[in-house]
Formats: structure tokens, sequence, C-alpha cells
């Protein structure tokens, strides 16, 4: 048998096992942070209450999330601040990137979530990064 696995040594149930870790940024407490190196970003529709945001994907990550520090490989950020965004307009893959929460302003409306005063750094370039080349096409 070609590869040495049979199905029962290598099951592809659809069970909680199986299912991998979504790495999203939580800013929960102040001095929260992320530093990784930027590889794409994408626009995600919101939901209900939730406003549309950009969500930045990063490599090569350092994380301090609800004060715990952790590596992570990869991790998304969902801002949905146009002010924060605006930031980070013209960073390019590759670059080195930083969030931290600095400080929670109290909601002018009672019963609302506090505003996250997130500080944001721009860095250089990541020497490890490859940007990943794309395939030639030929055509007749």
């Amino acid at each position: 048998m070609l590869g040495g696995n049979t199905m029962d040594e290598n099951k592809e149930d659809f069970n909680e096992e199986n299912i991998p870790t979504s790495e999203w940024m939580k800013f929960s407490q102040v001095g929260d942070y992320v530093k990784g190196t930027f590889v794409e970003k994408s626009l995600k529709a919101g939901v209900g209450e939730f406003k549309d945001q950009m969500v930045y994907s990063l490599i090569n990550c350092e994380v301090v999330s609800e004060g715990n520090k952790k590596d992570s490989i990869e991790i998304n950020v969902g801002i949905s601040k146009d002010y924060i965004n605006g930031k980070l307009k013209d960073v390019v893959p590759g670059q080195r990137v930083g969030l931290r929460l600095e400080k929670e302003i109290p909601a002018k409306i009672k019963g609302h979530h506090p505003a996250k005063s997130i500080l944001v750094n721009v860095w250089g370039m990541d020497p490890e990064f490859k940007v990943a080349e794309e395939e030639e096409t030929f055509t007749d």
C-alpha cells in the first residue's frame, strides 16, 4: 500500500479534536500586545452589532494577551477603527508591525463597552520573510 498508513491509522473523522485552533488577537487588558511580520490583510464583513473590520494576518509573532506571554506562529488581528486602519494602510508584506492596548476609555453611553486606545508601531522589513514567487503561466 502506498503511503504506509491505512484508514484505521489515519482517521478523517469530523469531531472536536480535529478542529484547528483559531488564532485571533484579543486585547483584554492594558499592556496586551502583538508584534509580528505582516503577511496580508482582508476585509471581514460585520455581523449583527459588529462592524466591518480589516483583518491583518501576522506571522512570527510575540503576543501578550490577557496578561500571558506566548509565541505564536500566526495570528489574526481584527480592527474596525478607521484611525488604526489608516496607520496600517501602507504596510507591505514582510514588514514588522506591533499593536498594544494603551488604555481603555470609559463609554459615553451607560451599558456600552469602553473604547480601546491601541498604539500602532511599524518597523522595518523582516529579513527572514520570503515573498512567494508567482507561478509562471504559459499560453499557446
